[in-house]
């Protein structure tokens, strides 16, 4: 790290949160536990200004809600909100989940903060849902639409702020949860607050699931030969796309094991001076058990190896499979990190204060291994592939106001370090095993801000927000290897560029609870590491390869909103919003390398445009009984390519046209309770938009999905409860096979 680059314009901390500035802060009203009547939130404009008043299309998640739905990761619960797409492949197994928002697709197009620090790793600026602990959570903000011009990049489609549990009082919890597939969710926090001053927490979360069979196996058949094994129990289906496939087994049951370590301290050095710090450990392991071929000879014996022949009733004819035990296999992974981060707040007359904030987020560990050919369940030829992330960020922040002006001025800079390498295994099953490295990539970058902003009320009902930010971003140490002759060391030479983003926003309050807004602004994002340097491959088939020669993406946007209470019972919110994109980066299938599209390339472009409207609807029934529903429709599409004009007119891949929700939320007396119910239209995974088959493996299929909840409490300290996530028990692909119905029972305790 370059600490004369970082001291300029900001000072390193090793620290979190400062004392309550970033939390969501609740009033309530009426007898809705769910729906308070005023609730404070601060990622959209980075001061506080009360949701209804938000000149920036917000939601909020809160505790209530998070406890009504026990699901076993956060992103699961962000589903249901309009504008965020929430994509997770192999239900709570899945390690490479994401959330877009507002048709940006992929993590690296939204910032996600943990208590106002950056969680986008420093490889591909993608977050670990999987191992974020959920007990440790107060509140969600998710702040909708490009937010540069305050966060810098990484901020297209805009912001997910989640908000920890602060140390309140003394207090021991545990909760406990047990379900189908073996799976356990368990966690315990302890936390006090000694002398009125200081704030402690300690807190510990665990799951571990069996799995079950995510991985559909299949085979491409071919014109049958005059030799070969007869079998029968092949499926034929097709692939996304059209092609002939057979379904042949099982890759075997996708286990996971998951834990995380939390320690939150606040301390009040003065009435008007607060430091917080905290330290979060994730680690997981994944893996699967043995394969299953449903392949069988004539003697009723499996096979799964050799040139096999099968009776195909699609075509009426004799086909042939060549399969070997490489074709079942997917190997195990594993990652550790740590997240360590602080705060600094200093109050000074006169409603003005100034705010220092630090972390460091290290993934020291992070590896996956493959079969190669040859290998079986217990032995053979592989690879490993894993690296390390480092990144540090700092940020500097001064707030004056109000009454009429709130005033921010801040500096912010940011260093990442990435490294990515692969090295042949004697033993596919033995990580130590190693033999030549095949691949090396490695890149840095910098980036420092400089921001400032007003929030300035006209009068009682209009306000007016005004903001800018200077980004200077650097690239450097640069350099990829694939230690082969046509594929040598290559150094990449230093680049920079510096951008502007602006935005301006109005927030309108009329008589009668109705609230408009709109807003105007530009951003932008970055090449990250994955994207400049390194090649991957995925799932043994698919080839990502990078591009060193990448420039930044520009957004312009604009965007309108009503807000409109009824009463005190009923509330709806309406969005309509346009993204027009320049030199996007996009993943390009190069059909020139390889005809059957299995190698894709990060390229700029040309041209893209995200549009949509998202509407969310409340309506409290009865006491205590809430319902809620939302919709989004997102037309999102690439309007220039000059390299691939077929992708002209296209969709964005991984961005559903359609998503819908609608929840039922009760909580009276004794009792607690959801059903929530989530629509999301079909998606491409391809550029091209040729994956039109759906309901085959590798297809992107839509669906419907239903998740319930019913909870006891037996006294102040002991709640019971039961759950079910996909009740309705719908299987479909989103790539891969969704997990069944599930069924938990759980226990709180708190003491």
């Amino acid at each position: 790290m370059h600490f004369r680059e970082l001291l300029p314009l900001s000072v390193f901390l090793v620290v979190v949160n400062a004392g309550g500035e970033l939390y969501s802060q609740e009033q309530g009203h009426g007898s809705d536990p769910f729906h308070p009547r005023t609730t404070v939130v601060v990622t959209a404009t980075r001061s506080e200004i009360e949701l209804d008043k938000s000149p920036v299309s917000t939601n909020v998640l809160t505790e209530k809600e998070l406890a009504s739905r026990p699901l076993q990761t956060l992103d699961q619960h962000l589903g249901l909100m309009e504008g965020l797409y929430a994509h997770r492949t192999q239900g709570p197994s899945a390690t490479d989940s994401h959330v877009s928002l507002r048709g940006f697709n992929g993590s690296s197009r939204t910032l996600v903060l943990l208590d106002g620090h950056p969680i986008n790793d420093s490889y591909a600026n993608s977050v670990n849902w999987t191992a974020l602990p959920v007990s440790e959570v107060q509140s969600v903000e998710v702040a909708r639409g490009p937010s540069s011009s305050l966060y810098g990049g990484n901020a297209l489609g805009g912001v997910i702020n989640i908000v920890t549990r602060p140390a309140e009082k003394r207090e021991f919890e545990f909760s406990g949860q047990y379900g189908r597939y073996n799976s356990g969710n368990y966690s315990a926090r302890y936390s006090d607050r000694l002398f009125q001053r200081l704030g402690l927490s300690l807190g510990y979360q665990r799951f571990r699931t069996e799995g079950y069979n995510s991985r559909v196996t299949t085979s491409t058949p071919a014109a049958a030969t005059a030799t070969g094994i007869p079998v029968y129990g092949a499926i034929p289906t097709t692939t996304s796309q059209g092609a002939a496939s057979a379904i042949i087994g099982r890759g075997g049951l996708n286990w996971l094991n998951k834990q995380s370590y939390r320690a939150k301290g606040d301390y009040a050095l003065s009435n008007s001076t607060f430091v917080s710090a905290q330290y979060i450990r994730q680690e997981y392991g994944y893996g699967f058990t043995d394969y299953r071929s449903d392949l069988r000879d004539a003697s009723g014996n499996v096979v799964d190896n050799g040139t096999l022949l099968f009776a195909n009733p699609a075509t009426g004819t004799v086909q042939r499979l060549t399969i070997t035990p490489t074709s079942f296999l997917q190997g195990p992974g594993e990652q550790k990190s740590h997240f360590y981060s602080a705060t600094l707040q200093h109050g000074i007359s006169g409603g003005r204060t100034i705010r220092l904030d630090g972390s460091l987020y290290h993934i020291p560990t992070y590896q996956f291994r493959s079969a190669s050919a040859g290998s079986n369940t217990v032995q053979g030829p592989g690879t490993v592939t894993g690296g390390e992330r480092r990144g540090y960020h700092a940020n500097v922040q001064y707030k004056a106001g109000p009454p009429r002006h709130a005033l921010i001025i801040g500096a912010e800079t940011r260093h990442d370090m990435a490294a990515n390498a692969s090295f042949t295994l004697a033993n596919w099953q033995v990580k130590g095993s190693r033999l030549g490295q095949t691949f090396f990539a490695i890149g840095r970058s910098f980036n420092q801000s400089a921001y400032i902003q007003d929030q300035y009320s006209i009068n009682d009902q209009i306000s007016l927000t005004f903001g800018g930010r200077y980004d200077y971003w650097k690239t450097y140490d640069g350099q990829s290897n694939s230690f082969i002759a046509l594929s040598p060391q290559t150094l990449y030479p230093e680049r920079s560029s510096n951008k502007f983003s602006g935005k301006v926003a109005i927030a309108y309050g009329l008589p009668g609870d109705l609230n408009l807004r709109a807003s105007v602004g530009t951003a932008f994002r970055n090449p990250n590491v994955f994207d400049l340097y390194a090649t991957s491959v995925s799932g043994g088939v698919t080839i990502f390869r990078s591009n060193p020669a990448l420039t930044p993406e520009n957004t312009k946007s604009w965007e309108v909103g009503v807000r409109k209470r009824l009463a005190e019972r009923t509330d709806f919110d309406v969005a309509y919003y346009e993204n027009h994109i320049t030199d996007l980066i996009y993943r390009q299938t190069d059909f020139a390398a390889d005809p059957s599209g299995n190698v894709r390339v990060n390229v700029n472009a040309g041209g893209g445009r995200t549009r949509g409207v998202e509407v969310a609807f409340r309506h409290e029934l009865i006491t205590g009984l809430q319902f809620r529903s939302s919709y989004t429709y997102t037309d999102a599409r690439i309007t220039e390519n000059d390299a691939s004009p077929a992708t002209v007119g296209k969709r964005v891949t991984f961005v559903p046209e359609h998503m819908a929700s609608g929840q039922f939320l009760y909580i009276r007396d004794k009792w607690t309770g959801s059903l929530a119910g989530r629509y999301s239209g079909g998606l491409f995974g391809t550029d091209t938009n040729l994956d039109v088959r759906k309901g085959v493996p590798g297809a992107y299929d839509p669906f419907f999905s239903m998740d319930a909840m019913v909870g006891y409490t037996v006294d102040s300290r002991t709640q019971v409860f039961v759950s079910g996530e996909n009740i309705l028990n719908r299987r479909y692909y989103s790539f891969y096979l969704s997990p069944g119905r599930t069924l938990y029972v759980g226990l709180r305790i708190r003491i």
